[in-house]
C-alpha cells in the first residue's frame, strides 16, 4: 500500500477555470472534517449473524440502516448520539462501539463536497502533426491534450472495442447529443433509483465526454475511447455533496455490473478503511481504478485518497506545455500524469466547457485503459503498459535531477497502443 490514514473528508478533485466559464459549486471547506451525522460504517468479526449485529447496535440505541454484502459492512444509525456533524463529536461513538468485541472496526460514515479554487490560463488550440486525418468533431481543435498525448496516430492504431468505464460521480447527462449511444444503464445511489442523471451538477459529465465523447460525429468534441461504453453511478448529489457509504457502494456496483475500468475523480486527505476495501474489491476483480491525486498542491501538498491506495492509478496533472499544474497534487506516489488544465468536454445542459484539475487528468488514464482493456488486457497489464509507454517528461522519477512530480511520466496514448 502507498500509505494508510484516516478519512476526515473528501473532496471532489476539481479545480474550476475561470474566464467566464460556469463556475461549478462549492459547500464546504476542503480542509475541515465533516460527517454525516449520527451514520456510521461498522465492520462486524467475519461470521457474526444478523441477530448479534441488530443486539450490539441496539445496546447503544442504533439501528441497522443499509449493508454492502461484498464488504461484509453494515451502515448503522444511532439517532440519539447527538452527534452533530464533526468526527471530533463521532469519536464518542466510535470509542465506545469499537470496543465491543463483535466489531473489527467502526468509522463515521464520512461526508465530502466539490471543492473549487482559483482560475487558470485558458486552454490552447490542438498543435498535430501536418497531414494527419482527423475526425470531424468542430471543437476538436479546443482539445489540445489530443496532441500532447498523440492520440490521433494511436486512433489510427485502435478506437476501442466497447469496453466499459465507470464514471462514479455526479452522474452522466443521459440526453446528451456527444454522448448518445455510449451510454449503459448505472444507478443513483443518492436517490436510490436507476436514473444517474447529471442534471444540474455537471462534473460527471464532463468527466465522461473526456473519456468517450461520440468521436467523428460531426458534432463538438471526441473522447479517448471513442469506442468505450460509459456506466453513469451517481454518488454525489446535485450541490456536489456525498458520503463514503454511496461512494463504496457506487464501486461495488460498478465492479459488479461489468466496468472494466472505474474513474474516480475524487479524493481526500486521509484513509477510510471501507473506501480502501472497495477500491481493492474492484482491483481484485480485475477492473482498472483510476483516481485524481487531488488539487491541493499549492496548499502544502498532502497525500490524497483513494489515489494513494495501491489499487488505485494516482493520476496528476500537466499544463498544455507538460509542466506541472501548481494545484496538482506531486511526489513519487503519484503514478502517471495527464492534461489537466483548460481541458475542454462536455458538460450540463448540453453544453460544452473547460474546466482544469486532477479530476480532467483522470479520465485521459481511464479513456486509455478502456482502449487497453478492449485489447483484452488485464488490469495488471494495463497498469504496466500505461507506465512502461509514458513520455519521461521533466519531473519524472528518476529520470530528471530536482524535484520528483511523479513516477512514471506523462501519458502517451500512442505509445500504449503501439502494435
Amino acid at each position: 500500500m502507498k500509505g494508510h490514514h484516516r478519512l476526515v473528508g473528501l473532496l471532489l478533485a476539481l479545480l474550476v477555470l475561470g474566464g467566464g466559464l460556469q463556475a461549478m459549486p462549492s459547500n464546504a471547506d476542503p480542509i475541515s472534517a465533516q460527517v454525516a451525522p449520527n451514520e456510521y460504517l461498522v465492520k462486524f468479526v467475519p461470521g457474526t449473524r444478523i441477530g448479534q449485529r441488530e443486539a450490539a447496535v441496539q445496546e447503544l440505541g442504533g439501528q441497522l440502516v443499509d449493508r454492502i454484502g461484498q464488504l461484509d459492512v453494515d451502515l448503522v444509525r444511532f439517532p440519539q448520539a447527538g452527534q452533530p456533524g464533526s468526527v471530533q463529536a463521532a469519536g464518542d461513538v466510535v470509542g465506545t462501539f469499537e470496543q465491543h468485541p463483535l466489531v473489527e472496526y467502526i468509522q463515521p460514515n464520512y461526508v465530502y463536497a466539490v471543492s473549487e479554487a482559483g482560475p487558470r490560463k485558458a486552454y490552447l488550440p490542438l498543435v498535430i502533426t501536418p497531414g494527419a486525418v482527423l475526425p470531424n468533431d468542430p471543437s476538436l481543435n479546443l482539445q489540445y491534450a489530443w496532441g500532447r498525448l498523440d492520440a490521433i496516430k494511436g486512433w489510427s492504431y485502435d478506437t476501442g472495442s466497447q469496453a466499459v468505464v465507470a464514471i462514479v460521480d455526479t452522474g452522466i447527462q443521459l440526453n446528451h447529443p456527444d454522448l448518445q449511444g455510449k451510454i449503459l444503464p448505472g444507478y443513483d445511489f443518492v436517490d436510490d433509483d436507476r436514473s444517474a442523471d447529471d442534471t444540474f451538477q455537471g462534473h460527471g459529465t464532463h468527466v465522461a465526454g473526456i473519456v468517450g465523447a461520440v468521436t467523428n460525429n460531426g458534432i463538438g468534441v471526441a473522447g479517448t475511447c471513442p469506442k468505450c461504453k460509459l456506466m453513469p453511478v451517481r454518488v454525489l448529489n446535485s450541490s456536489g455533496g456525498g458520503n463514503s457509504g454511496d461512494v463504496v457502494k457506487g464501486i461495488v456496483f460498478a465492479t459488479d455490473n461489468g466496468a472494466d475500468v472505474i474513474n474516480l475523480s475524487l479524493g481526500g486527505r486521509e484513509d477510510d478503511q471501507t473506501l480502501a476495501a472497495a477500491v481493492k474489491y474492484a482491483w481484485n476483480k480485475g477492473v482498472f481504478v483510476a483516481c485524481a491525486a487531488g488539487n491541493d498542491g499549492d496548499y502544502g501538498n498532502p497525500i490524497n485518497y483513494p489515489a494513494y491506495y495501491d489499487a488505485c492509478e494516482a493520476v496528476g496533472a500537466t499544463n498544455a506545455d507538460d509542466s506541472h499544474a501548481r494545484y496538482s497534487e506531486y511526489g513519487r506516489w503519484v503514478d502517471i500524469v495527464a492534461p489537466g488544465t483548460g481541458i475542454y468536454s462536455t458538460y450540463k445542459n448540453s453544453s460544452y466547457a473547460a474546466f482544469s484539475g486532477t479530476s480532467m487528468a483522470t479520465p485521459f488514464v481511464a479513456g486509455v485503459a478502456g482502449l487497453l482493456a478492449g485489447q483484452g488486457l488485464t488490469n495488471q497489464q494495463i497498469r504496466d503498459r500505461i507506465r512502461q509507454t509514458a513520455d519521461q517528461i521533466p519531473g519524472t522519477y528518476p529520470y530528471y535531477s530536482g524535484t520528483t512530480y511523479w513516477s512514471n511520466g506523462r501519458l502517451n496514448l500512442a505509445r500504449a497502443l503501439r502494435p
